[in-house]
């Protein structure tokens, strides 16, 4: 640790989208704190001066914004738009939403590839999510495949999915325990939460493509701030009853999914992402392929940099540098159609009153 709060980088497989980093560069704050977590005050024991710049909302992110008004379309994230996609325990479906809408405007994207599953009833979920009725009809009108009452430790029993099988990703974002009232994460639930996890990656497993050419990944997506670290998610693939392999862990970016709004179990109030990095696991054999280059990142450097990259402790100092600088200032836009300018209110007049003689 180099830093206070900073993310850990003992561990080895810490990494990050190209894209997200490349915001960083550029001086997004919301992107330079996916990465970072929270701004250190001293970093080897030496005072940051001067401090960081305060976080902002993950929507001013510039690629939230352009994906939202529908001009990015690169696709989303960790996902291909022509990949084989099952997603697991999606409460409201916001996040189906984004990768089916994501799928919408590319040529080579196919919604029907994509399945979309909750663990609750339809009934239940119209009862504490106020958009999930719209989401699923959206979901169902593109095509995609929208199944209830699907538990993640027991998926291979399920017929409909093994239909569907196999996949090229299957995904379950912030996973927990059915409990009430939105109170997820709870230490007393550790164990439950633990073994829920290991039991989904037991279950995942025969539903991925096997292909040696296009092998298949599981994410676990989750917050890594306490109690969510003592999970110890990655630990939890059992390798005498599971060939799955823990690669790797990425920095988890809400803004390559701007319709997705993360849910509490049984809550329609959300909750902040910005500790949160998806677990991958895939069939491999031996050892995965972690090779990386050290060094203080450009945005030529990042060209050569096909999909992740490494979170070293020198791109950590490089990234509070950058939350160091002043924010670049937005110039004002000129208008020059002055045909088109929208009507100018009347000024309003203050009444004077009598004058006294």
């Amino acid at each position: 640790m180099i830093g206070e709060n900073l993310r850990p980088t003992e561990d080895p497989n810490l990494w990050a989208l190209r894209e997200t980093v490349e915001c960083a560069i550029r001086g997004c704050t919301a992107c330079l704190y996916k990465i970072l977590v929270s701004a250190p005050k001293s970093l080897n024991g030496v005072r940051v001066v001067p401090a960081c710049r305060q976080n902002e909302r993950p929507e001013s992110c510039p690629r939230f914004q352009r994906r939202t008004g529908g001009t990015d379309k690169m696709g989303v994230g960790l996902y291909d738009v022509s990949q084989k996609v099952l997603i697991v325990g999606d409460g409201d479906f916001s996040f189906s939403l984004s990768l089916a809408n994501d799928r919408v405007g590319s040529k080579t994207g196919r919604i029907d590839l994509l399945t979309c599953t909750s663990f609750h009833t339809l009934e239940h979920l119209k009862e504490v999510y106020p958009d999930v009725e719209t989401n699923i009809s959206k979901l169902k009108e593109a095509g995609a495949v929208v199944i209830h009452e699907v538990d993640a430790t027991k998926l291979e029993s399920n017929e409909t999915l093994k239909s569907q099988a196999p996949f090229d990703k299957i995904i379950f974002n912030f996973p927990c325990v059915d409990v009430p009232d939105g109170k997820d994460g709870q230490s007393y639930d550790l164990e439950a939460n633990r073994l829920l996890v290991s039991d989904f990656l037991k279950q995942s497993e025969g539903l991925l493509n096997l292909n040696p050419q296009n092998l298949g990944e599981v994410h676990v997506t989750h917050k890594t701030k306490e109690p969510f670290s003592w999970w110890k998610i990655p630990t939890l693939c059992d390798p005498l009853n599971n060939s799955l392999k823990y690669e790797r862990s990425v920095v988890f970016d809400r803004s390559c999914y701007p319709d997705y709004r993360p849910r509490k179990v049984n809550d329609k109030k959300t909750f902040p992402v910005g500790d949160a990095v998806t677990h991958i696991f895939s069939p491999t054999k031996g050892e995965p392929d972690l090779s990386y280059s050290d060094g203080v990142l450009s945005l030529d450097k990042l060209q050569s940099i096909n999909q992740y990259v490494k979170i070293t402790p020198t791109r950590l100092k490089q990234f509070v540098c950058l939350l160091q600088l002043p924010k670049a200032k937005r110039k004002k836009e000129k208008r020059t159609d002055y045909a088109n300018a929208p009507p100018m209110k009347p000024k309003k007049h203050r009444k004077r009153g009598n004058k006294r003689k």
